[in-house]
């Protein structure tokens, strides 16, 4: 009988980005940013993880092709806590004037905007999603009215067709040859090389993908590791077929969407 388990935020809880939360970090942290972090937030931290990356990655939304993937949240407190890296808000020039920036990847990146609180202690701040390097212009778009209903949208993101490619095939060879089979190139994000279609995005993964202490990082490589199919189930399995095909028949397909 399956058992039907709500899938944790935090992908390891052992490997979070600060220390464990407590209310002398939660002071400091409210104090610095001068504004109250949102209870849900702050009930997260403390029960699952302070900080770290997530396996619920992935907030569903009409307005951001494939939906919006946040790859970890920042905790409370520490050099990688959220008062400390709010520096990575002023150099990108997020547009969210009143933003409490909680996960940064460069151009993209997840805020608590409390535009709409009358006062710093009372806000209950909604969460946005800002992509400065959208192909129509920055793109800035509210996931949630509230940090709670937020989690309660955050799905895993994980792929759910994968296949591995022979270090034979070069990495210009694969994406040449998705790209002749109708695959459109997209821009390619720390190290990880993208092509879309058709609502589809297939990322091919470079080598050597390593742990960067609740950070995640892609070394370059001149081959390829892995093939990941994101999308729709229907989608995924419509369109498998021809990229087992268009990899050059080589590839080995080792996941496929479960029912």
């Amino acid at each position: 009988m399956k058992r039907d388990r709500p899938v944790p935020i935090f992908k390891d809880p052992s490997k979070a980005t600060s220390p464990p939360l407590s209310e002398e970090a939660r002071a400091e942290c409210e104090q610095a940013l001068g504004r109250a972090l949102p209870a849900a937030y702050l009930e997260l931290l403390a029960q699952e993880a302070n900080g770290g990356k997530l396996r619920r990655d992935l907030f569903p939304h009409p307005e951001v092709e494939g939906g919006a993937r946040i790859g970890y949240l920042l905790g409370v407190g520490g050099p990688r806590g959220v008062a400390a890296l709010q520096i990575l808000a002023g150099h990108w020039k997020y547009p969210v004037a009143e933003g409490v920036l909680i996960a940064s990847e460069g151009p993209k990146a997840l805020l608590l905007d409390y535009a709409a609180g009358p006062e710093p202690s009372a806000a209950e701040p909604s969460v946005v999603f800002v992509d400065m390097k959208h192909p129509g212009g920055p793109l800035c778009v509210e996931l949630a009215p509230d940090f709670a209903s937020f989690l309660a949208g955050l799905v895993d993101g994980t792929p759910t067709c994968d296949w591995v490619i022979p270090s034979e095939v070069r990495l210009e060879q694969a994406k040449a040859s998705l790209v002749a089979a109708g695959w459109e190139a997209a821009e390619d994000h720390y190290g990880i090389h993208r092509l879309t279609r058709e609502g589809l995005e297939l990322r091919l993964l470079p080598n050597n993908e390593r742990d960067g202490d609740g950070f995640a990082y892609v070394e370059y490589s001149e081959f390829p590791l892995v093939a990941q199919l994101h999308g729709e189930r229907e989608a995924i399995l419509a369109a498998a077929g021809g990229v087992g095909e268009a990899l050059g028949g080589a590839a080995v397909q080792v996941q496929t969407p479960a029912a």
